[in-house]
């Protein structure tokens, strides 16, 4: 039997993306997963968030000037899709740690 333990390295990184006109901005992190993500919409119009497989029926949807924080006990994180509607923009701010 074995036990795998996940420590955090605390290398963080700071992503500013603009989503606009129906289009989607992927944000992949490959070749690794990350432990943290602290997304933040600066605006002007909503987003839709979807992380790694996450369909966009199940999107979380970001307000002007709201944010969300993903969270895990091992690295998971591999992937943020965003989305705006069409007529729309927003500026994300993505930090990640790994």
């Amino acid at each position: 039997m074995a036990l795998e333990f996940w420590l955090p390295e605390g290398i963080h990184a700071e992503h500013i993306l603009r989503v606009s006109d129906g289009k989607s901005v992927e944000l992949s992190f490959f070749p690794y997963k990350m432990f943290h993500l602290d997304v933040f919409n600066s605006g002007p119009d909503d987003v839709k968030v979807m992380v790694n497989e996450q369909p966009i029926y199940l999107a979380v949807t970001l307000q002007n000037g709201r944010g969300r924080q993903y969270d895990a006990k091992s690295p998971k994180y591999w992937r943020v899709v965003l989305y705006a509607e069409a007529g729309k923009t927003a500026d994300v701010t993505i930090t990640t740690t790994r």
